[in-house]
């Protein structure tokens, strides 16, 4: 196995359906982590362990690819126009994370797309400047087995809001 120096390193050599493990450590982004080619980017131990900070400057996370899982990493002080933690508007699954304290103009914490899903997370304390405050849905998604709390939206939807079909189990 080769280590990277950075996240994004790794993340742009990976093949289709290659895994990215991160190490424990607080991760600040000048730019999010993009990715494009149906990985997995895991966290060796967990939110606790492994944060995603944008700084209050960027997004932490673009998914363009339905099968791009992220798994296991707190989501902090992300900003953006479609999910200031993480936009998936291409598709994909966040899972097990902690997302808090971002904020944008659509799903403050997360913007989900077609075919994309949450699951397992706990969303608090983002905002979004429209819909969303939590989470913003701009077409199919789900959202699964997540708590979702005090999460704030200036127009509409302060924990979700969907402008088309939803799952929530």
């Amino acid at each position: 196995e080769n280590a990277a120096t950075n996240i994004q390193d790794a993340v742009d050599v990976c093949e289709e359906g290659a895994r990215v493990l991160v190490t424990n450590g607080v991760y600040t982004l000048a730019f999010p982590i993009s990715m494009t080619n149906g990985m997995r980017l895991q966290s060796a131990n967990g939110p606790d362990f492994t944060t995603l900070d944008g700084n209050n400057a960027t997004q932490c996370l673009y998914s363009s690819h339905i099968s791009n899982i992220v798994d296991g990493f707190t989501l902090t002080r992300g900003v953006g126009v479609n999910g200031g933690a993480a936009d998936f508007s291409g598709g994909g699954t966040i899972r097990n994370c902690v997302i808090y304290t971002n904020s944008a103009q659509w799903g403050g914490g997360a913007y989900l797309g077609s075919n994309a899903m949450v699951m397992s997370c706990i969303i608090k304390d983002n905002y979004a400047a429209q819909s969303g405050g939590g989470i913003c849905i701009g077409d199919t998604g789900v959202v699964q087995n997540c708590t979702v709390f005090l999460n704030r939206a200036a127009v509409s939807g302060g924990g979700l809001y969907s402008s088309s079909e939803v799952t929530l189990r």
